[in-house]
C-alpha cells in the first residue's frame, strides 16, 4: 500500500501515464517504466538524482545519501520532512532523471 505522503504526489505526477506504483528495494513507491523514483522511509521522502543534484540539496536541506548495508549510494538522496515543500518539484526531476536512464 502507498504511504499517505506519496498519494499527492502520485496524483500529481499520474497523468503520466508511465507513472505507476510498485514494490522496489523492500519499499511500496512511485516507477516509472518499472523502475524506482520515489519512496518513504522514516518520513523522508527518498529520490534518484543525479550526483550533482544530491549533493546540493544535503548541502541546502539537511537531507542525506540513502545508504544501503553501510554504503551510502551516490544518486539517492532522503529529503527530510522540514523541506516537504520541495518534495514534489524534487519528485518531478526524478521521475524525468529516472527516465534519461531508460
Amino acid at each position: 500500500m502507498l504511504a499517505a505522503a506519496l498519494v499527492p504526489l502520485y496524483e500529481a505526477l499520474s497523468t503520466d501515464p508511465a507513472v505507476h506504483t510498485g514494490r522496489a528495494l523492500k519499499t511500496e513507491g512511485l516507477m516509472v517504466g518499472g523502475k524506482l523514483f520515489a519512496f518513504l522511509m522514516d518520513d523522508y521522502l527518498v529520490l534518484k538524482l543525479p550526483v550533482a543534484e544530491v549533493n546540493a540539496l544535503i548541502a541546502a536541506t539537511g537531507a542525506h545519501h540513502l545508504s544501503r548495508g553501510g554504503k551510502p549510494m551516490k544518486e539517492w538522496v532522503c529529503l527530510p520532512p522540514a523541506s516537504r515543500d520541495l518534495w514534489l518539484t524534487k519528485a518531478v526531476e526524478a521521475k524525468a532523471f529516472v527516465q534519461s536512464l531508460m
